[in-house]
């Protein structure tokens, strides 16, 4: 990518751009919609340093950077905003270079803001930021950098000690949370209740919620099938055909699986052992041996689930230190990304490889965990 390239996605450098047209083209993924999520006011641009947002594709991250775009655009200066997807910048000096020739575009700018899509599409990406953050006038602008693998992100992101500003410079943007769907489809929401409260719920506050039971039972139901992905509920709200959707899912999880040198055949073998044993306990000696391969094979693919934010495994609890016992055996716990894909049969893939994603994708679904976490 060169610069003249780069100035295609930055629309508003044109002095003859109109505020309002761009302001629609970037908010397009939010207004419109029938259903939308509040994006506004996630990020602190009020500072400097460079602020990691992690989360699967497809979740909303890239909506959220050009949300933050539209309200400073309205704000600040328009040629001290840019937005960089760099699916075709190829290396880390590239990356500076675009990054050194934005520097000098914008000198007179005081600040600068720089939003970044995917960059760990970038080898070595860090160490194109530290150059620049180091050497250059940029060591107090604003960074924002989106990725879709949280293990290698956060990892990378790690090689930037000192360089993060004073801010809180590492978010994950997760599926919806049950609460925060019914905000779209309940007014007013329930109060919040601790277990506690929930327990010692008076006759008169029990008979308040039974008002609402069946209505809850039913938006739970629909929550369920999207998997709390923006995109699939704006599909289930307008009756529209979900089943590309679950396509692009599963060829995502598929293409980041073989860029990783594993194979689709013992990814589906993986998937059917564990959605056999949600939530159970399991030795990693003793899940390989029960599917015949190795165990460090079985714990890759366990870990590339995770880096791709399918699944995540946790320790059983110490009830006497109260932190993850060190020596047990582990769980395996679903975030919501499969709920929707057990009726997937439609795309590009082979047909031996929809006859076995099929039952594999419903022992997921009906053995689904709601653990997805709304910002944290």
């Amino acid at each position: 990518m060169d610069f003249s390239t780069l100035a295609l996605y930055n629309p508003w450098w044109s002095t003859d751009s109109d505020s309002e047209s761009l302001n629609t083209m970037l908010t397009k993924g939010i207004k419109g919609k029938l259903f939308q999520r509040d994006y506004m006011n996630r990020l602190d641009l009020s500072s400097n340093g460079v602020t990691i947002v992690r989360g699967p594709r497809q979740i909303g991250k890239s909506t959220l950077m050009k949300a933050a775009i539209a309200s400073l655009i309205g704000m600040q200066p328009r040629r001290a905003v840019m937005y960089l997807p760099l699916d075709t910048v190829s290396s880390f000096s590239q990356l500076r270079t675009l990054l050194l020739q934005f520097l000098q575009f914008s000198q007179k700018e005081e600040k600068r803001y720089i939003f970044i899509v995917e960059i760990m599409m970038v080898d070595r990406w860090q160490r194109a930021i530290k150059e620049v953050r180091d050497n250059t006038q940029m060591s107090e602008e604003v960074f924002v950098l989106t990725g879709s693998s949280a293990w290698d992100l956060k990892r990378d992101s790690e090689r930037l000690p000192g360089r993060k500003g004073d801010i809180q410079s590492d978010h994950v943007l997760l599926p919806l949370t049950f609460r925060e769907y019914l905000s779209h489809r309940i007014e007013p929401l329930p109060p919040r209740k601790s277990l506690n409260d929930i327990l010692t719920l008076s006759q008169e506050e029990m008979m308040e919620w039974v008002l609402i039971e069946e209505k809850l039972k039913v938006e739970w139901t629909q929550y369920q099938r999207s998997g709390g992905i923006p995109s699939v509920i704006e599909a289930c709200f307008t009756g529209k055909d979900t089943m590309p959707l679950i396509q692009v899912f599963w060829d995502i999880l598929i293409g980041d699986i073989e860029r990783l040198g594993l194979s689709r055949s013992k990814l589906i073998q993986v998937l059917t052992y564990i959605g056999r044993r949600i939530t159970s306990r399991l030795s990693w000696n003793g899940a390989a041996s029960e599917i015949e391969i190795d165990t460090k094979t079985f714990q890759k693919y366990v870990e590339a689930l995770g880096k791709n934010f399918v699944l995540i495994t946790m320790k059983a609890l110490d009830i006497h230190t109260g932190f993850p016992a060190k020596k047990t055996e582990e769980a395996i716990l679903l975030r919501s990304v499969f709920s929707r894909c057990a009726d997937a049969e439609t795309g590009d893939s082979t047909k031996q490889e929809r006859n076995h994603r099929k039952p594999v994708c419903r022992k997921l679904s009906i053995r689904i965990e709601p653990f997805s976490r709304e910002w944290s």
